[in-house]
């Protein structure tokens, strides 16, 4: 079986993908080769990793300060609603009194890794309690960055879809056809550079 292969950055991803992630958070579209029909098995950690890090270059890429401020807190909020449902589900899993002391033991350690830490020297019912408190802090931090995101929300002139996009970009160019599906995002970024200096060129000739 041969091993799998990712795009590692933006001069690899197809601007195509790029979109595709944005929109479904499909992973999946980092995999060579992936053409969106067949479910693909894959490490979602690394998946994860490469997306973070090709994101961040995209908002490098385009010099927008807002979308690296938006990019921040969006992985901040998705480690807090994950730190969250796993704590959940550990917490109502030690609620049974039915528990083996090794399998009691290990949930404790599971939540430590989350930083929700129990004494084990304390009732296991107390501690419970308390991390039932630790649980609606955690909701609220949650909530808190929802509404950073909802601020940071970009304009509507930055919602086009890529279609849309790219029509624009064709228009402006001169191009006939730009194709998505093999034009990398640097590229891609690179052409929006160019068509916006060729417009800045134009309304500067306007207005002599």
């Amino acid at each position: 079986m041969s091993e799998t292969r990712y795009y590692r950055n933006c001069d690899e991803l197809s601007v195509y993908n790029f979109h595709k992630i944005l929109e479904t958070n499909d992973y999946s579209y980092l995999i060579v080769g992936f053409d969106g029909y067949d479910k693909l098995e894959f490490d979602e950690k690394k998946a994860d990793e490469l997306w973070g890090n090709i994101y961040e270059e995209y908002c490098k890429l385009t010099k927008n300060n807002k979308s690296l401020l938006y990019f921040s807190i969006f992985q901040e909020l998705l480690y807090l609603k994950t730190r969250y449902q796993v704590a959940r589900i550990l917490l109502i899993q030690l609620s049974n009194n039915n528990n083996s002391e090794e399998f009691v033991l290990e949930c404790i350690e599971r939540l430590r890794e989350w930083k929700y830490k129990i004494n084990k020297e304390k009732p296991l019912k107390d501690e419970l309690e308390r991390m039932v408190h630790q649980l609606k802090v955690s909701e609220n931090k949650i909530q808190i960055k929802k509404s950073e995101l909802e601020d940071l929300n970009v304009d509507e002139g930055e919602k086009l879809s890529l279609i849309e996009q790219n029509v624009k970009l064709e228009l402006a160019l001169g191009k006939n056809k730009i194709d998505t599906k093999k034009t990398s995002v640097s590229e891609h970024v690179a052409l929006f550079n160019e068509a916006d200096l060729l417009n800045q060129a134009r309304r500067k000739q306007n207005n002599k």
